[in-house]
């Protein structure tokens, strides 16, 4: 359906370039594939498949006020007109949930929350090219900790393309044209300023600001019965690291075994990682997680290793996309080059 609407079936590794702090990573033909285009058109599609199963009912225009609870149960929700009952409630209402308060309203105890906050912010706008790159996404990531700019260029539907800046450290990107373009020239790579200084632009642009990422830990709590809760309403990352619908995609997945528990796990690499890189900047509040400095260094020989091994560069980008688990990365052939690289850069 996607397709059929304009939407871009890529390569990751063959049709984006991927600028890493010290050099681009290796482009070829892989099985590492994603979509790109717009979120209206990606929502539009969603909502379109999902009215068509008859046994689905939207209720617009309405408001969820509360849980409703009988004793270790979670019966239904509290709408603002009226209540709603049954087997199975679940919490996707993203990063503004009120899930946690209600829980502690009812008796079910405090639920921790960990908040990594790193500044972030980013502007988007939808342009049209005078001339197209070859490839069909360029994303040129931050150095730490000189460079705290980031800058992608996407191709969507209608032959459109949507660039963003983001920044980190609190480095927040201009919204007017002049100071956006700067922005893009001051990448720690030009191709995107190059391609996007004489475009067209079809939307005005817009200006986002998040506090970074945070994580409830439903896991530490007896949960109720009947109550799950997925994507960014348990776990919301910074946007940074293009990783929230993939989560939100898995733990949905994940209800199939009807365990909270379950639904945590597959955001703990994510979170991890996430928020490992956003300690390598100053700016950055929240509790550092023991493992922070390990990360880091993983992090840092394998985008280094992707710009000059086919091997390195594919693992990565599996592990990146969420299709491999981490422990793909540990293996002996895998820790191997990054130790030997690791000493021969201490050594030089």
């Amino acid at each position: 359906m996607l397709l059929a609407r304009g939407a871009n079936k890529i390569d990751f590794i063959n049709d984006v370039r991927v600028r890493f702090p010290d050099g681009w990573s290796l482009n070829f033909r892989s099985d590492v594939y994603t979509f790109t285009c717009s979120r209206r058109l990606l929502e539009d599609v969603i909502l379109e498949e999902v009215r068509k199963h008859k046994n689905i009912k939207i209720l617009d225009g309405r408001k969820v006020e509360g849980l409703l609870a009988d004793n270790d149960r979670i019966m239904g929700v509290k709408l603002n007109d009226k209540s709603i009952y049954g087997d199975l409630i679940v919490d996707a209402s993203g990063r503004n949930t009120n899930t946690p308060r209600w829980l502690e309203e009812l008796g079910f105890g405090k639920v921790r929350v960990s908040r990594i906050n790193s500044y972030v912010g980013y502007v988007t706008k939808i342009i049209q090219l005078d001339e197209e790159p070859e490839c069909k996404s360029i994303i040129i990531f931050p150095k730490p900790p000189d460079n705290p700019r980031m800058g992608v260029l996407l191709k969507i539907e209608d032959q459109k393309w949507m660039v963003g800046a983001l920044g980190i450290n609190k480095n927040y990107p201009p919204t007017d044209n002049d100071g956006f373009l700067n922005y893009l020239k001051m990448l720690e790579d030009d191709s995107i300023y190059k391609f996007v200084k004489d475009s067209k632009p079809v939307s005005k642009p817009y200006s986002y600001r998040e506090i970074g990422s945070k994580r409830y830990h439903y896991e530490e709590i007896n949960m109720p019965k009947n109550l799950l809760i997925i994507g960014d309403a348990g776990t919301s990352l910074n946007p940074l690291y293009g990783q929230g619908m993939t989560i939100a995609a898995l733990t949905s997945l994940a209800l199939r075994k009807y365990d909270m528990k379950e639904i945590v796990k597959v955001s703990n690499f994510p979170w991890l990682l996430g928020t490992s890189e956003d300690f390598r900047w100053s700016a950055t509040e929240g509790e550092k997680p023991i493992i922070t400095k390990f990360i880091q260094w993983l992090v840092h020989y394998l985008m280094l290793l992707s710009t000059e091994d086919k091997e390195i560069a594919y693992r990565f980008a599996r592990v990146i996309q969420m299709l491999d688990t981490p422990t793909s990365l540990l293996k002996p052939r895998i820790l191997f080059k990054i130790l030997y690289k690791s000493i021969i850069s201490l050594l030089s």
